[in-house]
């Protein structure tokens, strides 16, 4: 804390806060526990501290798309004469 700055009850929220983030907490269990209305608010302040998640996420997307059955994500037939896909 910079010298001259007082401590404010607040503060502790913070690292709270930011001790669950470290811990593992997703950011939705987050919400929650600090009581915010959106999940906007909480990344707002907070997503700041998830930067590797992002990469993270984009790896298990990856995975989950490769063991994906292309023919239930895209069919490649048209259902009707509309030209219409499912």
């Amino acid at each position: 804390m910079p010298p001259g700055r007082r401590f404010h009850i607040h503060d502790l929220r913070h690292t709270s806060a930011s001790l669950m983030i470290q811990a593992g907490y997703p950011p939705k269990m987050l919400q929650e526990i600090m009581g915010h209305a959106s999940i906007t608010t909480t990344l707002d302040l907070y997503g700041h501290l998830y930067p590797g998640d992002m990469d993270r996420y984009a790896d298990r997307l990856g995975d989950a798309a490769d063991l994906a059955d292309p023919a239930k994500i895209r069919p490649d037939e048209e259902d009707d004469a509309s030209g219409k896909s499912a």
